[in-house]
């Protein structure tokens, strides 16, 4: 295992439950942990002192392009997704979403320089070859109402 795998793991603890393995962000005094749901993962909390003070994150804007990006085998899907999911909450400005009409995952990005330290991240943080479709752009639709 690499270092920035082993950092990346080492800020989740693992519970087993039921025969169910369940990963939850470690929480200590003086950490700052993202809270809310998962849309809302820029909120941080400061813990300490005995106050805990609940901090505004950045708005990311909506993400200008996208691909497709497949594991390099089937058998490595799970790790693939637990991969993305780390990464998607470290970089919000990255989402990741599944199109069920394809059977692809699909990334989010801000432009190619982007993707690339994704796929770079993937190969070298967690040793995934991943393959990755042609970069596509975003086109946000227009509603035009004509007047009469």
């Amino acid at each position: 295992e690499t270092v920035g795998h082993q950092a990346a793991h080492s800020r989740h603890e693992l519970k087993n439950t039921a025969k169910v393995q369940h990963d939850y962000h470690r929480k200590d005094s003086h950490n700052i942990v993202p809270t809310g749901t998962k849309d809302d993962a820029l909120d941080i909390e400061v813990v300490g002192d005995g106050q805990n003070v609940v901090l505004k994150g950045i708005d990311s804007p909506d993400p200008v392009y996208f691909c497709c990006i497949e594991p390099p085998t089937t058998k490595s899907n799970l790790e693939f997704e637990r991969a993305l999911n780390e990464i998607a909450v470290e970089d919000p400005s990255l989402r990741v979403r599944f199109d069920h009409e394809t059977g692809q995952t699909i990334v989010e990005t801000m432009g190619e320089l982007h993707l690339d330290i994704v796929k770079n991240r993937l190969v070298r943080d967690y040793g995934l070859n991943v393959f990755v479709g042609p970069l596509q752009v975003n086109r946000p639709v227009a509603v035009f109402i004509i007047a009469t």
